[in-house]
């Protein structure tokens, strides 16, 4: 009777461990989505790019390769916010994003 009841004690700490771990897991990936994510576009943020492109630049310094970056600027985008509304201009933002984004 004993034994039996240390089995199920225990396989209730078990499973609770379980629970508390798949939580942590999700709040891990909900922390990492926020850090390095634009809530807006879903594309990588400035924090990210700046971390991968340093990854790369070490990288080609080890190997001796080049490597290329291409930067994207959206000329006088605060008048589109100005004139149409940020609404209009959020818009417009995830319309460019998902040109980005693979299909």
């Amino acid at each position: 009777m004993l034994i039996g009841s240390y089995k199920r004690r225990t396989a209730a700490y078990i499973q609770e461990i379980e629970n508390q771990r798949k939580i942590l897991v999700e709040s891990e990936r909900k922390l990492y989505q926020m850090a390095y994510y634009d809530s807006l576009t879903g594309l990588h943020n400035r924090e990210w790019f700046i971390d991968y492109l340093n990854k790369a630049i070490h990288a080609a310094q080890r190997r001796i390769h080049l490597i290329g970056v291409i930067l994207i600027d959206l000329d006088s985008f605060k008048s589109i916010n100005d004139t149409m509304g940020h609404s209009f201009g959020d818009q417009v933002l995830k319309v460019l994003a998902n040109s980005f984004l693979p299909a």
